[in-house]
């Protein structure tokens, strides 16, 4: 078993597929409830073995609830402050939740800029 790739199908969820790759992940499915633990697992994995920016696409996922927004937000306060976790590619729905939840700016995918500095 490679590890490289987690399934989970549940119920009447489409299954979440996440396929790893040197730190980034890339999800292909719905992130709710009942597979919302499969991207915990496979992102804090991600965190400890990758020593820079943590990657998500987005573009596969078809459905993204409040547990996925959560998901991340775990995620990027597991980080130390050198590092970011940069959503890249977001589907039409993770950009609209990301949006009302007023994360949209904290997971850009955007070049660090010199100079910027974030007060908490």
């Amino acid at each position: 078993m490679s590890g490289r790739a987690g399934t989970i199908a549940a119920g009447t969820s489409t299954p979440l597929s996440v396929h790893k790759e040197r730190g980034m992940l890339r999800l292909v499915g719905e992130i709710d409830l009942s597979t919302c633990p499969v991207l915990v697992k496979a992102l804090d994995a991600v965190i400890d073995e990758a020593a820079g920016d943590v990657v998500i696409d987005c573009s596969g996922v078809t459905f993204f609830g409040a547990v996925g927004v959560d998901a991340l937000v775990r995620g990027y306060n597991r980080l130390e402050r050198s590092r970011r976790l940069v959503v890249r590619n977001p589907s039409s729905v993770v950009r609209r939740l990301l949006d009302i939840a007023q994360l949209t700016e904290l997971f850009a995918d955007v070049p660090d800029r010199a100079g910027s500095t974030s007060s908490d």
